[in-house]
């Protein structure tokens, strides 16, 4: 646009906000502003350095980063969409996570399902940890700010989503790098690796469950007790049965003295003593 281009628009802005007052007297200067500015061309107004005023026409480009948002796990083991294109440096990706678990792990292109970082020390990928949702009303975000424009590979890291499922998604795809060829690559895939990082939810344990384990227990420590009070009955019992001790002989074995043995019983003896008690 000229310089006389862009003043005969301002020009002809300002004749048509002039109509409309004669036609409307009781429009605010509000409604003025509004109706200005919605009609004049986006640019600036600056003057040169030069002899005599010029006016020229700077058009504003918006410099902010755009948002993209990428559904995970809401239809099932995809990505939606699974592939992004023209995303800037500085620009955000946003992943919404549906139930249960899926996660979004970076990937070397052509090992779909490995970590990006298992392919050098120097690498450095990115891992939005197992997102575990209940419902979709509990749905999570994770934002991954863009670095380069060079191609990025993702996939899920939650059991057979990978390798099963095929769910994997791209950044900047190129004509050497696709999304179709990394999709071949999880087809071809041996395995799944999860990410370095990777975590895993706590168990959760049911109330049932607990309140069993507690009964358990002490049903446990009852029949301890019980075996424990039978055998020192038992042990009580032998004792008190037990022949005593206190009128035996004992030899010590390493003395050589004959212990003393009682005269030994014979019926003439005994005769002889009931004769001699009779006739005394």
């Amino acid at each position: 646009m000229t310089k006389c281009q862009a003043l005969a628009a301002t020009l002809a802005v300002a004749a048509n906000t002039l109509f409309v007052l004669s036609l409307s007297p009781t429009v605010k200067a509000a409604e003025v502003a509004s109706i200005t500015s919605s009609t004049l061309p986006d640019f600036q107004i600056s003057q040169s350095a030069t002899t005599g005023p010029s006016v020229t026409a700077t058009y504003i480009t918006s410099s902010e980063p755009r948002i993209y948002l990428v559904k995970v796990g809401a239809g099932g083991f995809q990505f939606e969409p699974a592939e992004l294109t023209n995303v800037a440096v500085g620009d955000v990706v946003t992943y919404e996570f549906y139930p249960p678990d899926h996660s979004v792990a970076r990937a070397e292109f052509g090992s779909a399902c490995v970590p990006y970082e298992y392919f050098g020390g120097d690498r450095t990928g990115f891992w939005s940890k197992t997102q575990w949702v209940e419902t979709p009303s509990d749905i999570t975000h994770w934002n991954l700010t863009i670095n380069s424009t060079e191609p990025i590979f993702y996939y899920c890291a939650a059991p057979n989503s990978c390798k099963g499922k095929l769910m994997v998604g791209g950044i900047n795809p190129n004509s050497t790098q696709t999304l179709d060829a990394q999709i071949r690559a999880a087809e071809r895939a041996d395995f799944q690796q999860a990410s370095p990082l990777a975590s895993h939810r706590p168990a959760e344990m049911p109330v049932a469950a607990i309140v069993g384990i507690v009964f358990g227990g002490i049903a446990f420590i009852a029949f301890c007790a019980a075996v424990l009070f039978y055998l020192a009955r038992k042990a009580r019992v032998r004792g008190r049965d037990a022949p005593s001790t206190e009128n035996r002989t004992f030899v010590d074995p390493d003395s050589h003295a004959v212990p003393e043995l009682p005269p030994p019983f014979s019926p003439f003896s005994e005769t002889w003593t009931v004769y001699e008690d009779r006739s005394s």
